[in-house]
This record gives C-alpha cells, sequence and structure tokens, in this order.
C-alpha cells in the first residue's frame, strides 16, 4: 500500500486520500548489492553527503570536528581517485555550533549546510585552492527542535522548483519545503521562511514499534537535481531511515496552495553495519555514507555505491518495475512523421514544403504556370506569341488574351485610330495649315500679306494677326511681377518674367503672355504679347527657339535614339522621368555642347511600360518629349 501525506492543515480533509494507491516511477527497484568504495581511518562519523558535479569531489561533513595537527576540520571531500582531503571553514566564528548534518550542493561552488542543535542553514562557498569553506550567510529556519531536541538531518535542493527540501528526526519525521535564493555576485544566499511548508510522515515508515525515539531518519536528496523536468523521477525523493537502515522514496508535488503533498512509492532494504546518514545519486549510482559503530567505535564510517538498474536516470517514463517506456519518435503533431506512441522526441521530425501538405500536393491556389501560390493569376500579363498583341493577360480560365493594339485613342486627334486599345502617345493635331502634326500652332509666324505688318503670328484660332492694329506702348525692365498693367502705345520689355506668372496688361482688353514665356535682359530680347480682340504685337526679332528635342522609334519597346539640337553653343542636362517626376536615368548633366544635332541611344529595358519624359535643359531653357514604352 503506498500512501499520501499532505500539511497538517490538511491531514483531515485528505483522510481519505492517505491510502490511494500511486503506480508512480521508481529507482529502487532492481538496485544492486552495495560496493564499499572509502573507509575512514579514524573514529569519525560522516553526517551527510554532497556531490560537486563540476569538480567531480564528494563531500562528507562530520558530526563531530575531527582534530588533525592540532587543527579542526569539519568536511571530508573524496574524488574519484580516492584521495582524502580534510577542510574546515575560513570564518570559524560564523558558525554557532558544530553539530552538522545535512549538506547540498547548489551551483558553481555553492553549498547549503544543515546544522542540528539549532535547525540553522548555512550557505557556504568552497574555495579549492586552499581547500576551505567560507560561510556567506546563516538563517533560521524556524523549525522546532522537538520533544527529544533533535533537529535537521538532510537537506537537498531541486533547481526545477528553486526549492530547498529538509527532514527533521525523532518526535515526529517532518519534510519541509522552503523557497530559497541562490547566492550570486549581489547576494549571500536566502531563504523565504514565510513560505515554508512541511508534512508529517507516518511513524510506521521509520519505525518499527511506533515509539517516537525510533522515528529516525537521516539523508535526503531530490531527483530533481540530476533529472530533466519532464522526467517522471523530476519528483521523487530519496529519505534514508537510521534504525531501520534502509532508504524510502517518495513522489512530492505541490497542491494550488503550495501544501506539500507527499506519495510514497518504493523503499530498499541497506545492508549497512552502521546507521546510513548522508545520500546522493551520481552516474547511475546511488552514494550513501554511515555514521561509526555504536559499540565503542567499533566499524568505521564508509562511503559506498549501489548501481541502478541500465540507465535509468535517462528515462522519461518508468513503470513500477522499472520497465523503461520511453520510445523515441517525432512528437510533433505538425510533422509529416508524427508518432502518436512516442514518448520523447529523437529529433527525426520531417515537414512539408510552405504550401505543401505531406503527399506534396499544392494546399493553396496553382497559377497559371502551373506553380503553387504563385503570382501568375487573372490579370497578370503574360503572351500569347501574337506579334501584334500588347500586354495580353490571363483569364478566370488562365487563357492568355488580349489582342490590345497600341495608337492614338483620342477621338480628338487628327490621327485617331479606332482599332486602339493602348494609347501609346502618338496623338496629333491639325495645324493651321491644315497639317495632321505640323509646326504652324498658335503664335507661330504668319504671314497675313500685310505690307505693314511686323511678324504676323498665328492666334488661337488660327488667324493670322499682326501688329500694325494697336498702336500701344509700354517699357519695362529688371524683374517684372505678377499684376496688371497700363498700356499705351507699343509692347517693349527688358523684364525676365517668371513662368508660373500672370502678366495682364490694361490696353482696351488683356493682354496675356502665353505660357512658359521668358524675356532675358542680358539678350535685349522683345516681349511678345497678344492683345485679345486686336492683332499679335511685336517689336524688334522675336527670340528664337534654341532647342528642339525627339525620340525614335516613339512608341519603343526597348532601346530609342534620343536627339536633339541647339543651335548655339550651349550648357545642356538631359534626363529622364516618370509620370511622378521620379528620375529614373540622367544622361547630360551640364555638358557644353556646341551649336547643331545631337543624338543618344537611351536603353529602357530595365523599366517598367508605361509613359516617361526626356527633358532638356541647354541654357536654362527647356524642353521635354513624351515617350511610350511598351513591352
Amino acid at each position: 500500500m503506498k500512501h499520501i501525506y499532505t500539511s497538517k492543515k490538511l491531514l483531515i480533509t485528505l483522510a481519505i486520500a492517505i491510502f490511494t494507491i500511486q503506480a508512480n516511477a521508481q529507482i529502487l527497484c532492481g538496485l544492486g548489492s552495495r560496493n564499499i568504495i572509502h573507509e575512514t581511518s579514524a573514529n569519525r562519523e560522516y553526517s551527510g553527503l554532497a556531490y560537486h558535479t563540476e569538480r567531480d569531489i564528494f563531500f562528507m561533513p562530520v558530526d563531530a570536528p575531527i582534530n588533525i595537527s592540532n587543527n579542526f576540520e569539519y568536511i571530508v571531500s573524496y574524488d574519484q581517485n580516492g584521495n582524502i582531503s580534510y577542510a574546515t571553514f575560513s570564518n570559524l566564528s560564523e558558525l554557532n555550533d558544530n553539530d552538522l548534518e545535512g549538506l547540498t550542493y547548489l551551483e558553481q561552488d555553492y553549498f547549503i549546510l544543515v546544522e542540528e542543535d539549532r535547525n540553522d542553514v548555512y550557505f557556504l562557498e568552497y574555495h579549492n585552492g586552499n581547500k576551505t569553506f567560507e560561510i556567506l550567510s546563516r538563517h533560521d529556519t524556524g523549525i522546532s527542535l522537538g520533544l527529544t531536541s533533535d533537529g535537521l538531518e538532510g537537506i537537498s535542493y531541486d533547481p526545477h522548483t528553486g526549492m530547498l527540501f529538509l527532514v527533521r528526526e525523532h518526535y515526529e519525521v517532518e519534510l519541509f519545503s522552503i523557497p530559497v535564493s541562490l547566492p550570486n555576485t549581489n547576494s549571500d544566499g536566502s531563504i523565504n521562511i514565510a513560505q515554508k511548508k512541511s508534512v508529517v510522515l507516518p511513524s510506521t515508515i521509520f519505525s518499527d514499534n511506533d515509539s517516537e525515539t525510533d522515528n529516525d531518519a537521516s539523508g535526503l536528496f531530490h531527483l530533481g537535481k540530476i533529472v530533466d523536468s519532464s522526467s517522471h523521477l523530476s519528483n521523487n525523493l530519496l529519505i534514508l531511515s537510521e534504525g531501520l537502515k534502509k532508504v524510502v522514496e517518495f513522489d512530492v508535488s505541490l497542491d494550488v496552495d503550495n501544501n506539500l503533498l507527499v506519495n510514497k512509492i518504493g523503499e530498499h532494504p541497506l545492508p549497512f553495519e552502521n546507521q546510513p546518514e548522508g545520500i546522493t545519486v551520481h552516474d547511475g549510482k546511488i552514494y550513501i555514507t554511515s555514521e561509526v559503530g555504536q559499540d565503542s567505535f567499533a566499524t568505521p564510517a564508509t562511503l559506498s555505491s549501489y548501481a541502478l538498474p541500465y540507465d535509468i536516470l535517462s528515462c522519461k517514463i518508468i513503470d513500477a518495475n522499472c520497465n523503461c517506456l520511453d520510445q523515441p519518435g517525432c512528437i510533433d503533431s505538425s510533422a509529416c512523421n508524427y508518432n502518436a506512441n512516442a514518448t520523447e522526441d529523437d529529433g527525426s521530425c520531417n515537414y512539408s514544403q510552405p504550401n505543401f501538405d505531406c503527399n506534396g500536393n499544392c494546399t493553396t491556389i496553382v497559377d497559371c504556370e502551373g506553380i503553387c501560390n504563385g503570382s501568375t493569376t487573372v490579370g497578370t500579363s503574360c503572351n500569347d506569341n501574337n506579334a501584334n498583341t500588347v500586354n495580353d493577360q490571363y483569364d478566370e480560365n488562365c487563357n492568355c488574351t488580349g489582342d490590345t493594339f497600341p495608337g492614338c485613342t483620342d477621338a480628338s486627334a487628327c490621327n485617331y485610330d479606332a482599332d486602339a486599345t493602348v494609347e501609346d502617345g502618338s496623338c496629333k493635331v491639325l495645324d493651321c495649315e491644315n497639317t495632321c502634326g505640323g509646326s504652324a500652332l498658335a503664335n507661330t509666324v504668319c504671314n497675313d500679306n500685310n505690307a505693314n505688318t511686323i511678324n504676323d503670328r498665328y492666334d488661337k484660332n488660327c488667324n493670322c494677326i499682326g501688329e500694325d492694329d494697336c498702336p500701344t506702348d509700354i517699357i519695362h525692365s529688371g524683374n517684372l511681377t505678377g499684376g496688371i498693367y497700363t498700356v499705351s502705345n507699343s509692347i517693349e520689355s527688358t523684364a525676365t518674367i517668371n513662368q508660373s506668372q500672370r502678366v495682364d496688361y490694361d490696353a482696351g482688353a488683356y493682354i496675356h503672355l502665353d505660357k512658359g514665356f521668358l524675356a532675358d535682359s542680358g539678350e535685349g530680347v522683345f516681349l511678345s504679347a497678344k492683345i485679345e480682340g486686336c492683332t499679335q504685337l511685336r517689336k524688334g526679332n522675336f527670340m528664337e527657339r534654341i532647342t528642339s528635342i525627339k525620340n525614335y522609334p516613339n512608341p519603343f519597346t526597348g532601346e530609342t535614339t534620343i536627339e536633339f539640337e541647339v543651335n548655339e553653343k550651349s550648357t545642356v542636362s538631359l534626363m529622364v522621368t516618370d509620370i511622378m517626376g521620379k528620375v529614373v536615368a540622367t544622361l547630360l548633366s551640364e555638358a557644353t555642347k556646341q551649336n547643331g544635332t545631337h543624338q543618344l541611344r537611351f536603353d529602357g529595358n530595365h523599366l517598367a511600360q508605361g509613359i516617361y519624359y526626356c527633358t532638356l535643359t541647354a541654357n536654362n531653357k527647356v524642353s521635354t518629349q513624351k515617350m511610350m514604352l511598351m513591352k
């Protein structure tokens, strides 16, 4: 029968559960025979046992100090080579008493020592160089000594829960758990007495006649120190019984209120001459120390080991008969080779590729080119290999359709193409001489066959008018700002006019400057203006167009030739921008060009299909050409 024990305040409410049968895993079944690996050479009692995992050394506190060469030594160390060393405390005055009992290893060189006469615990730091222990701090556990004044015997630490476990002998064998903070650079370690919990273990486990004096427990070891938290052994606790010379295994856990719940799950006799005192588990073996013989110290204290069955400590699931039920495999349910019966992951999990199931089937949409989760879906570009087709697209059935043709789609243009479906920027207008795309446009030079006319020009209605009908006169200089100016006689200006300004002349009607007109004072250029309802005015030589730009072919599919002309030596910049005004190519930057025609080859293969603008700046004069790139 296996028993459940809880803290005193729950004894009544959990009385029914005390005798519940549990099937917890244990390591005591199949325990090997005893092997004595060390005997003392002096009459001393080994009252505890701790293993330093990083230095590979067993440390055994002595119940009474050993006098060696007039020096009192308190802790004996034993390494795997059989070497014995003796250590004392570098600050011995900090030790309140010398009734040392349990010792547990924490990490690095830190230990916790329990002292029985006062039920105090000490945080220690081991200094390997001079084989001494330094007492970092002492803490009162607040645990009573009991009616027989016997106190704490065993101590162990569970790193998974951060709990310190202690056991008190005689009167009542009582197990305690206390949260601890480990020593570090800012702290010497502490225990949280306020959160201390305890549970009384029945005397029938540690006594054969129910007498209080026979309730003697000693060493204590928590398996959480050496096994992974996922192991079924991670909550198991080993407690030695001195008088009955056995080791008892318990499963220890906490309820929702952090009260201790303890299940006895097994025990094993120990064929010792003397009483067992300290216990630890290392490298697949249980190690136990004993005190000296009670009859005139006839038999020495020992350090013994018991082999465990196979590699039981690495097993995650163990049945009541110490059979390892672990089954390695893939435990990730999202993997293609998930094994529902596996108990531990062996790194064998295989996963499907993104957008595919484990059988290689596409779990998303297959696009029009047969690619899983591809981007060639309805409405994306394709090529039906028709030389006359531009911008083919996939339909909802992934058929590549289109037969779209580039051309002029503006019905008001003189070269309107009713069959065109894509505007290619080729639209033209009839000029004033009825030529489609001709240059005889509004404000260009014409001849009204009037002998008194100077520099006749077409108006917006393609009427050829001159200056002789408007005898008004005005002179400007400097920078001309926007506004309304009174005109008398003729208009003559050496002013510089901003392209964005509007200047109105009041001469019985308004005179509007054409948008983009510039008058250069340095060149003495005469201002040309148009009086509504009147003929065109001009004085002197009209400012000649000094630049022109074009490209061919236009539209173009990859490369095109850009041709520009300047009629005087000029500082030239040439750049290509998209419809948002972003510069996509700089072909010339402040280059000096002589009078004449110049050509550049422009490669647009890296650009997306669309409309682009090539802008020429020559001596601060700007000309722009619209270009259509098709793919």
